[in-house]
């Protein structure tokens, strides 16, 4: 999916946030890391939870925590957020 794609699906999601600026969906600013983007994002996309088993614990986990994570990750890696979005399907 592209950036302006999960953009849309996180508004269909609920998402309303100040940082999407103007008419075209092309300029947003920070929206990355706001938690409630990706909350958005998920139930748009209908993830639904992850079990997590470590060693002390077992739980489960709201799947859009580790997209979000894992999008922080790629761009700490030196990766760009449309090479991480490409990647998720719509």
């Amino acid at each position: 999916m592209t950036i302006q794609e999960a953009i849309k699906k996180a508004i269909e999601g609920g998402y309303k946030s100040p940082n999407i600026i103007g008419t075209e969906l092309g300029y947003f600013n920070g929206i990355f890391l706001d938690p409630q983007f990706w909350q958005c994002l998920g139930k748009a996309m209908e993830w639904g939870y992850k079990d997590i088993v470590d060693p002390s614990d077992h739980f489960s986990q709201e799947e859009w925590i580790d997209k979000w994570h894992d999008l922080i990750d790629h761009l700490a890696e030196g990766g760009t957020a449309e090479d991480y979005f490409k990647q998720l399907k719509v």
